[in-house]
This record gives structure tokens, C-alpha cells and sequence, in this order.
């Protein structure tokens, strides 16, 4: 994957730069592979923020007597 492939892919730059940031290599080249992109941002980039989303506003709702406003 060159910078002009990940320009025309459609994904964002945010994402690409999370990605080469989470990757970067430590003393080799990294190898590209679109199932590590994918995984790396549904699990990673995706999910966590969603389940910690999720676990705080269960927490309020449970610690606030169950008051919706």
C-alpha cells in the first residue's frame, strides 16, 4: 500500500494514521495486510471506544437511581 492507494481507498486519514502509528515498525519494515487493517480498527480503533462508552453510561444510569432525562 502506497500513499497515493491509501489517498484513493476512501478511508479516512485519521484511520490511516492510527493504524501506521499502532504499526510502525521498531526495527524492520512492517508488512501490510488489508485483514490486519481491518482488524486493528474494529477491534481496536472501534470497539473499545464503544464498550467504554457503553460501561460508563450503564454506570450513571445504575449509580443515578435510574433517572432518564
Amino acid at each position: 500500500m502506497f500513499g497515493d492507494g491509501a489517498k484513493d481507498s476512501g478511508v479516512p486519514s485519521e484511520v490511516w494514521r492510527y493504524y501506521l502509528l499502532a504499526n510502525r515498525p521498531e526495527s524492520s519494515d512492517t508488512e501490510f495486510s488489508w485483514n490486519d487493517f481491518a482488524a486493528k480498527v474494529n477491534n481496536e480503533l472501534l470497539a473499545n471506544p464503544g464498550n467504554l462508552t457503553n460501561r460508563a453510561l450503564k454506570f450513571a444510569y445504575d449509580k443515578f437511581d435510574k433517572v432518564r432525562k
